[in-house]
């Protein structure tokens, strides 16, 4: 147990195993650990706050757990103060300069401080950094001594390149410099620390140092020179929050940078916000050059806005722009493309050319050419266009081509789009358990779905919550949701937010509840132009309307469900025209006019047919009920209206058996071989046959990582641990 390496021969005692080693990694106290002293030695009203707060701020450091518990001892607390006192302390101050730091030689405390304005470090970035400093500092030597005496250094990779300090270390480090250095020569080592980060293309490093010297010049120069390149890597979040670190007026003289801040507010769903940067770069690229590349990028949120707009004029105007956009943009803006490729597919299949389009994209994408970014961008926009279709099925395929890719290629943004389709298309077939899992994963997740996707996922989520009846699960979701919604700060959200409330509470027959929620839901963010969400407020909206049984309401909700179907139809949103034309069935039911309700149910059948939508019907529950009994159909679709009546006779069962809101199904220890799917089986057969992941993999065309991923499917499934369980189990069940 040593702070250093003795001087002995350890690689061959430890090949001897003659040697055991005690290292800082094994001496880290854990969170358990932290929480077992605390306990032991102070009597907290909430332990879990201290804990939390000792864990970040020690990194594990016994002595300075024992100054802070020694430190709390000394103290008359209240509940919640126990970090204020924290605060007020730098814990271990005094022992690490007496203990540590007054020990070293000079060069080594100068190397210490003036590295301490770095959140990591590097022997080059070091070296650069300290070139001015008039000493001869061998900074590989010194970090390698650093290390060697476990002086609060933590590598961060295995080649040894990076390096940081602990945390407190590293505080008593920044105090101790601005005590010895002027504040010239602390901002001196900042510019260097940016020209080296610059020059190596390392944009987040150079955007630190720059946002520490308050240097705006070289801020906006930085994000105009590196926009783009965020943008091919999906990292808009980070271009994001650089754009809040500059003043709003600057952001305004630059018309790169009014492109950058319009990007953002696409993704936020912020579409209105976009129509007044556009007048504003209008403005000022009259007197300054704008190079061909950002004028056809400015043309992009032109088309957005015209997408996202409810007339129907600009809807179809927004494909034109696409389409130029398409033939004008270069191969470098491979990321950019992807993203303008994804509304131009959902554009043709809005104007009825999706399928010339995507034959065209499936080429592309298992060329190997394209970055895995890019393919997703179009896996993903295909599958947007055929959810729009109402094509569950077809969509099923391309995502789990999706799946593939981001197995493949170890991605996670493409995994978790491809878990909220999953449990969109499972939803709306009315498998309720595999949409309930695979929601759940997406929202591991969640910062990656953008637009309205990520509440959908959460109103998804709610749904299933709901029919199983799982009420507190459903109380964390909605507390989750609503401060994952508060963090984005937009209208849009709150409103679905609320609209997910209304729904929630209509299927739980507590009218009163539901409309308070609808009125909450301002409905003056919602355009009315969806793509295919689970939750649409205006159809939420309109299933309330024909709850009161009133002929004023109903006339008012068939005024505005005409509206729904006219703009479905105009934009071939057939998933919108499905959920309308059920509700327009129920209403003309409710006015007694029965041969036109029956003509409606039969289109909605009809449309809802080729991918097996079911759960819209099932919601309407009773209301269609006797309607469905009365439509004549073919063998085809009688197969398709018998599967809906009989699901449908099981919801409204489940819902009388029981109005005990607690009560939550209990987990079923084996879900049984009837509930894998084909490649689950097919994966379960090549286990038995005891062929590695990767022999697998190339029998299946697919990536090891997704082996393993369905395996460990497999194994839940069946409620076993390892292939041999398995298989063993999938005998015992024929």
């Amino acid at each position: 147990i040593t702070r250093r390496d003795p001087p002995l021969p350890l690689v061959s005692l430890r090949a001897k195993n003659k040697i055991k080693d005690v290292r800082a990694a094994h001496l880290q106290v854990t969170k358990s650990e932290i929480r077992a002293l605390l306990e032991k030695h102070l009597q907290l009203k909430n332990v879990d706050e201290a804990v939390e707060k000792l864990e970040n701020e020690l990194d594990g450091w016994i002595t300075g757990l024992r100054l802070a518990i020694l430190h709390l001892s000394f103290h008359e607390y209240e509940n919640g103060e126990v970090e204020n006192i924290l605060n007020d302390k730098n814990l271990g101050e005094e022992y690490l300069l007496e203990e540590i730091f007054w020990h070293l030689d000079d060069l080594t405390r100068e190397f210490l401080l003036k590295t301490s304005i770095l959140e990591k470090f590097s022997p080059s970035l070091s070296a650069y950094i300290l070139s001015d400093s008039g000493n001869k500092i061998n900074t590989e030597k010194i970090i390698r001594s650093l290390i060697k005496r476990n002086l609060f250094v933590i590598n961060m990779d295995e080649q040894n390149i990076w390096y940081r300090y602990h945390h407190l270390f590293q505080e008593l480090l920044r105090k101790e410099l601005k005590k010895k250095y002027t504040k010239e020569t602390v901002q001196k080592l900042h510019e260097k620390a940016f020209e080296w980060y610059d020059s190596h293309d390392l944009v987040e490093g150079a955007f630190c140092h720059a946002l520490k010297i308050h240097n705006l010049d070289k801020l906006g120069s930085l994000i105009e020179k590196h926009i783009y390149k965020l943008v091919n890597k999906d990292k808009w979040y980070i271009l994001d929050r650089w754009l809040h670190s500059l003043p709003e007026d600057f952001i305004r003289q630059s018309p790169a940078l009014l492109a950058a801040k319009m990007w953002g507010l696409k993704d936020k769903m912020l579409i209105w916000e976009i129509p007044e940067l556009l007048r504003e770069y209008e403005k000022i690229s009259r007197n300054v050059e704008v190079d061909e590349q950002l004028k056809a990028k400015i043309q992009f949120f032109k088309a957005i806005v015209y997408f996202w707009s409810s007339d129907i004029k600009q809807i179809n105007e927004s494909y034109r722009l696409f389409v130029a956009l398409m033939d004008n943009l270069s191969d470098e803006d491979e990321g950019f493309k992807g993203v303008v490729a994804v509304y131009y597919i959902i554009a043709a299949q809005i104007r009825g050319k999706k399928k010339e389009l995507i034959r065209q994209y499936e080429k592309l994408i298992f060329s190997e050419k394209l970055n895995p970014l890019h393919k997703g961008l179009l896996l993903g926009g295909i599958v947007f266009a055929e959810l729009r279709s109402a094509n569950l099925d077809i969509a099923l395929e391309y995502i789990r081509q999706l799946e593939d890719i981001s197995g493949k290629y170890n991605n996670a943004y493409t995994a978790t789009w491809a878990d909220y389709f999953y449990g969109y298309v499972y939803f709306q077939q009315n498998k309720m358990e595999k949409a309930e899992r695979y929601f759940e994963k997406a929202l591991t997740n969640v910062y990656m779905l953008n637009t309205i996707s990520f509440v959908d996922c959460f109103a998804g989520l709610l749904l299933t919550q709901q029919q199983f009846k799982k009420t507190e699960n459903m109380k964390k979701t909605m507390h989750y949701m609503v401060e994952a919604v508060n963090a984005r700060n937009n209208g849009v959200y709150s409103a679905y937010v609320y609209s997910i409330k209304a729904r929630l509470s209509f299927l739980n027959d507590d009218l009163s509840a539901a409309e308070k929620y609808m009125q909450m839901a301002d409905l003056k963010f919602d355009s009315g132009n969806v793509n295919f969400p689970l939750e649409i407020p205006r159809i939420t909206e309109c299933k309330l309307l024909l709850a009161h049984n009133t002929a004023e309401k109903t006339e008012e909700a068939l005024r505005k469900l005409k509206q729904h179907i006219s703009f479905a139809e105009q934009t071939n949103n057939i998933s919108l025209l499905i959920d309308s034309l059920i509700l327009k069935a129920v209403a003309l039911k409710k006015k007694g006019d029965l041969e036109q309700a029956l003509n409606v149910l039969s289109e909605a059948l009809n449309a809802g047919k080729p991918g097996c939508w079911i759960r819209p019907f099932i919601e309407s529950g009773h209301e269609i009920y006797d309607l469905l009994d009365r439509i004549e159909t073919d063998p085809p679709h009688e197969k398709y209206k018998k599967r809906i009546q009989q699901q449908l006779s099981e919801y409204l069962h489940s819902k009388t058996k029981s109005t005990a809101a607690s009560i939550t199904p209990p987990k079923i220890a084996s879900y049984g071989v009837e509930n894998l799917t084909n490649r689950e089986l097919d994966i379960l057969e090549l286990l038995a046959q005891r062929l590695s992941n990767q022999e697998i993999a190339d029998k299946l065309f697919i990536s090891p990582a997704t082996v393993k991923r369905h395996a460990v499917t497999i194994y839940h499934k069946l409620d076993v641990n390892s292939r041999r369980q398995a298989v063993q189990k999938a005998l015992q069940l024929g």
